[in-house]
């Protein structure tokens, strides 16, 4: 249901943006476009991941970023076309009607059904599912409501009572945070770099495709901590090595800006994929679609304050103008991916249902190494 509202918002808001002459309409519309379109993302993101078992989660969580590009892709074919905005925002608004139709074909997601009580239509997804996967529908699942239903009645809430959960909450929100804030950053900073808008356009969505590939490879090898960490890391070297050309070089060397800032770009867009998926397996089901919105709530902050970041350096002169956003860029990222390692590895693990097994999930793997060494 969320999906489908933010389906039709989307395409209502965004189409009537198109034909508004006022400002204070037409920010109103795109704002109101946005909220929701997040909300469609974000319930098909937590759709998407709670429909497959934990070896087919790697796939679901980073194919979606694949077609997110995709879109910047087309975006950018439609944007150089089309150059007046009242034509483009009605072309890049009119393809979401087409996404209606998943009212008839998209399943809701079991986990949440069963959750919720409804056990008749979680049967029906899942035996459509068996169906579909030519496997026989286990005898020991066909009464549903005899299903222990652990974290019933738990909000988002009560992650922050638990200290141990509150770290690990709040290093969550961190990181979406600063990979918000570095991925808009670099993004909206196309326009400032050398070349045409286009290309570069074009380029930073070629990096970040590639990033998701690399992803998708690594993913589940490395597992997802080290990985965020590293992405991360490589999105803050990037944007502090960026500091050399900008103060030191001349106009020859601009390329060099360029591909450090595509370099950037590509650690930040892989951190942001990684933290969604990393997400959703630390959150328990019962919480999953709150704290990704929550999480994303904190990554939109982080959106929002990235252009006035950038322009910082217009408040104070000289060269320091320049490196003072770059050094806030760089070193929020690094500071986001060190804190990543005290998160526990979610990789090819059961979903956590309940606050409890929130609190559990990791600890098993621990006591095993301590007695180990032992």
């Amino acid at each position: 249901k969320v999906l489908v509202i933010g389906v039709v918002g989307q395409f209502t808001c965004g189409l009537a943006s198109a034909f508004v002459t006022d400002y204070i309409p037409y920010v109103i519309l795109r704002f109101m476009t946005t909220f929701a379109g997040m909300g469609m993302f974000l319930s098909a993101f937590v759709i998407g991941m709670e429909l497959v078992e934990p070896s087919k989660r790697k796939m679901a969580g980073l194919v979606i970023e694949i077609f997110w590009t995709a879109g910047l892709f087309i975006q950018t074919g439609i944007a150089y076309g089309l150059r007046n905005w009242s034509h483009l925002q009605i072309a890049m608004s009119v393809p979401s009607a087409f996404l209606l139709v998943y009212i008839f074909i998209l399943p809701e997601s079991p986990r949440w059904l069963i959750i919720k009580g409804k056990y008749d239509e979680a049967e029906k997804v899942l035996r459509s599912a068996a169906k579909r996967n030519k496997v026989i529908f286990p005898e020991n699942m066909m009464n549903l409501a005899e299903l222990e239903l652990d974290g019933k009645g738990e909000q988002i809430w009560h992650m922050l009572i638990v200290p141990s959960l509150l770290i690990r909450t709040l290093i969550i929100f961190l990181n979406w945070f600063v990979a918000s804030l570095v991925y808009y950053g670099l993004s909206l900073n196309v326009g400032s770099l050398s070349g045409n808008i286009y290309l570069n356009f074009f380029l930073s969505s070629l990096v970040e495709l590639a990033s998701y590939i690399f992803c998708l490879i690594l993913l589940d090898k490395t597992g997802r901590k080290p990985l965020q960490c590293f992405s991360m890391l490589l999105s803050g070297v990037a944007c502090i090595c960026t500091l050399f050309p900008v103060i030191f070089g001349h106009s020859g060397i601009a390329w060099v800006t360029l591909v450090l800032s595509l370099v950037g770009k590509f650690g930040a867009s892989a951190g942001f994929a990684i933290i969604y998926i990393f997400t959703a397996e630390l959150f328990p089901t019962v919480m999953r679609n709150s704290g990704i919105g929550l999480s994303s709530f904190c990554a939109r902050v982080g959106g929002i304050l990235a252009p006035y970041i950038a322009d910082v350096g217009l408040l104070i002169d000289g060269d320091f103008a320049v490196a003072l956003p770059l050094l806030v860029f760089g070193g929020a990222s690094i500071v986001a991916g060190l804190l990543a390692l005290l998160l526990p590895e979610t990789a090819l693990k059961a979903l956590p249902d309940s606050v409890e097994d929130a609190v559990n999930f990791g600890r098993f793997e621990t006591e095993k190494v301590g007695l180990k060494r032992d």
